[in-house]
């Protein structure tokens, strides 16, 4: 009789144990794809950061461009309406690209 229920109680721990270690094999192919997953969205934010930062500097770009041009507008105005202001234009000229080549040079620019 001890036998049998030494038997049977082993039989049950052994399915106990089975049941236990596919549960296990089941949460652990869960999380492998949860990791894959991770790694797929960590990969797909980094190149937008990248996407972001480019976009930003296109309209660092941009707005250079429009100020530059608002810029020379004014000149043109002022050298149309009074020739004898043509000194000062060309100084401010000579200013104008003095500074954008500067900030070309500067860090982050």
């Amino acid at each position: 009789m001890a036998a049998t229920a030494a038997l049977s109680l082993a039989t049950y721990n052994t399915i106990q144990i089975s049941k236990l270690e596919t549960a296990i094999v089941a949460q652990l192919a869960k999380t492998d794809l949860l990791t894959d997953i991770s790694k797929l969205h960590e990969q797909h934010l980094h190149k937008l950061d990248g996407m972001i930062d480019e976009i930003g500097n296109e309209l660092k770009v941009v707005q250079m461009n429009q100020q530059f041009q608002v810029r020379v507008d004014r000149i043109v105005a002022q050298i149309t309406f009074d020739e004898q202001k043509l000194p000062a234009v060309i100084a401010t000229f000579e200013r104008i690209i003095i500074t954008a080549f500067n900030q070309k040079l500067a860090p982050g620019a």
